[in-house]
């Protein structure tokens, strides 16, 4: 849910495709760690975060451009 908040969705996103990198890699090199199901749901949530605030940054400066402010 923090990652809906305008401007810190982005940085959000990126630290869940870290830490769902991370925890991807322990649970291969740990398979009787729990928690693959999280690893997966944070890369998509993250993966997601980032395409959503990159498309809604590139719609805002458009947006911008079109009425001349930037």
């Amino acid at each position: 849910m923090w990652g809906l908040i305008p401007g810190l969705g982005l940085p959000l996103g990126v630290l869940g495709l870290i830490f769902g990198f991370l925890g991807w890699r322990r649970v291969r090199r740990h398979p009787e760690d729990l928690g693959i199901r999280h690893a997966i749901g944070a890369l998509i949530m993250g993966t997601i975060e980032i395409l959503v605030h990159l498309v809604g940054l590139g719609c805002l400066a458009k947006g911008l451009m079109e009425i001349g402010l930037l």
